[in-house]
C-alpha cells in the first residue's frame, strides 16, 4: 500500500527550483506535475512515494540510497536518453524531474501510424541499441524497457525514459513487492519474474519485445490478465511474426527467438548483435525480393553469328518450342524476327 498525499494540495507549491502549475497524471509511482522555473522552462516532476510499510529508520536508509542511484541516473548524458535534470525528497516521498519536450511514445506513434518500413525500424534499433549500451557500460541496466518509455521527439530521435526507475524501486527492499505491476510488463524477461540477477541481457530481452511491437503493432504475449502474460514470459514460446504479417522474412523470428529466450546466457549478448542480426536479416530478405543478375534465371540471348549477325535458332529448338503456350510461342516470334531483320535476304520459313 502507497501512502499518497493529496496530490491537488500540491499544486502551487514550490518545489526545489520548481513551481508545480498543475497535475497531469497519475501512475503506480504517485503523481505527475507539470512544473516551471522562473526561466520559464518547464518540466514534468513525477513523485516516487515509499511503501508506508517502512520504519522511520528504513525509510531514511531509503531516501539516502535513492539520492545516490538517482544521481547516477542523472549522470547519464546521451542523445538517445532522457535525461533526468533534477531529483530530490519531499513530504516523505522522492521525485525526479525530467524535460517537458513535444513528443510522443512509440506505443501512440504505433497506435497511429501502423508499423514503420522495414529500414526505419533498424534505425530505430541502432538507437535504443546505442542508448542502452551506454547506460550498461556505466553499469546501469534499465529493467522495464518497452514502448510506453520510448519516446519519438520532435526532431525524429529516440529517446529512452524511465532509466533506472525499477532499480530505484527496488531499493524499499524488502517492500520492492509492493511495486510487482509498474509498466506493461511488455518485455518482462524471466529472472526477473523469478527475482534473480539482472544484467545487460535482461534489456535485450525487453528490446526483442520492442522489435516484435515495431514489426507487427502487437505485445509479443497477449492475455486478459498480467499473470497470464507473466506466464507467458516464463514458459510460452514466441509466436511468429507471420501470424500479424504475411510479408515479414522468416529470418526475423529467429532475431525474436533469440533475442527471448528464457536463458539469459543463449541471448545475444548485447544489444548492438540484436541490431546486426536484424539487419542480416532484412538484408537477406530484400536481396531475395529483389535479386541481380547474379541472382537471377534469364533466358540466355541469340548466340552471335558470323561478324556479330545473330544465329537463326535450330529447327530442333524451334520445334521444342512449338506448343508450349502463348508465352513461348511469342519468345519464338520475337526471335524469329529479330533473325529476320538482321538477314533480309534470307526469308524466315
Amino acid at each position: 500500500m502507497l501512502a499518497f498525499p493529496p496530490s491537488e494540495s500540491l499544486i502551487g507549491t514550490t518545489l526545489g527550483s520548481y513551481y508545480l502549475e498543475q497535475l497531469v497524471g497519475r501512475n503506480e509511482l504517485g503523481p505527475v506535475f507539470l512544473g516551471s522555473t522562473d526561466e520559464g522552462s518547464t518540466y514534468l516532476v513525477r513523485f516516487i512515494l515509499a511503501p508506508c510499510a517502512l520504519d522511520p529508520e528504513e525509510r531514511a536508509a531509503y531516501q539516502e540510497r535513492f539520492l545516490q542511484v538517482a544521481g547516477e541516473i542523472a549522470a547519464l548524458q546521451h542523445r538517445h536518453i532522457l535525461p533526468l535534470v533534477d531529483y530530490g525528497s519531499y513530504l516523505g516521498g522522492s521525485y525526479l524531474v525530467t524535460p517537458n519536450l513535444p513528443m510522443q511514445t512509440l506505443i501512440s506513434a504505433l497506435t497511429k501510424s501502423g508499423p514503420p518500413s522495414l529500414s526505419t525500424i533498424g534505425d530505430y534499433l541502432e538507437q535504443i541499441a546505442q542508448g542502452l549500451e551506454y547506460a550498461h557500460e556505466q553499469g546501469i541496466i534499465h529493467r522495464n524497457l518497452s514502448t510506453d518509455c520510448i519516446f519519438l521527439l520532435r526532431d525524429g530521435r529516440l529517446a529512452i525514459g524511465d532509466f533506472g526507475v525499477m532499480h530505484l524501486l527496488e531499493l524499499a527492499s524488502p517492500a520492492a513487492q509492493s511495486y510487482p505491476d509498474y509498466g506493461s510488463g511488455e518485455g518482462r524477461a524471466p529472472e526477473q519474474l523469478r527475482e534473480r540477477t539482472c544484467g545487460p541481457y535482461t534489456d535485450v530481452y525487453a528490446l526483442g519485445a520492442v522489435l516484435y511491437r515495431l514489426l507487427t503493432t502487437h505485445a509479443v504475449f497477449r492475455d486478459s490478465s498480467r499473470e497470464g502474460i507473466y506466464a507467458q514470459h516464463l514458459r510460452a514460446p514466441v509466436t511468429s511474426l507471420r501470424r500479424w504479417r504475411r510479408d515479414l522474412p522468416e529470418a526475423l523470428d529467429e532475431v525474436i527467438r533469440q533475442a527471448m529466450e528464457k536463458e539469459p546466457a543463449r541471448r545475444f549478448r548485447r544489444p548492438s548483435e540484436l541490431v546486426a542480426a536484424y539487419r542480416q536479416a532484412i538484408g537477406q530478405h530484400s536481396r531475395e525480393a529483389a535479386p541481380g543478375e547474379e541472382g537471377a534465371s534469364p533466358l540466355a540471348a541469340p548466340a552471335a553469328g558470323p561478324r556479330g549477325q545473330a544465329t537463326r535458332p535450330s529447327s530442333s529448338a524451334s520445334e521444342a518450342l512449338r506448343g508450349r503456350g502463348p508465352l513461348w510461342r511469342s519468345l519464338l516470334m520475337r526471335l524469329r524476327s529479330g533473325w529476320s531483320r538482321r538477314n533480309p535476304s534470307r526469308p524466315v520459313k
